[in-house]
């Protein structure tokens, strides 16, 4: 398999952020979730995973059918870092109701 060269540059501002956040809360049902957080920790610990490179976002629905992003480390080739003592991150902490304080982003 090829190596993967993607170098893009993925950082937008903050009033691009803001303008896809607000088209998503306008779209949204009552019971979906604005966003969510994760540890500092926990993403540390993912990166630094032997042979990762970056992080892939996948969109999925918990065991109650309610929203989640899972996590996962990708290596040199553009594949997902899966297997036994691998890390995945999913379940986070969700907004709602755990916001922060009102924001561009959130509100």
């Amino acid at each position: 398999m090829m190596k993967n060269t993607e170098q893009e540059n993925y950082f937008i501002s903050f009033e691009e952020g803001a303008s896809m956040t607000q088209r998503y809360r306008d779209s949204m049902q009552p019971s979906q979730i604005k966003g969510g957080f994760i540890s500092k920790e926990d993403l540390i610990a993912l990166l630094n995973q032997n042979d990762c490179n970056g992080i892939r976002v996948y969109f999925g629905l918990n065991e109650n059918n309610g929203q989640e992003l899972v996590f996962a480390a990708v290596n040199d080739f553009g594949n997902d870092i899966i297997g036994e003592n691998k890390l995945c991150i999913g379940n986070m902490s969700k907004c709602p109701p755990n916001c922060g304080a009102s924001n561009i982003l959130n509100s």
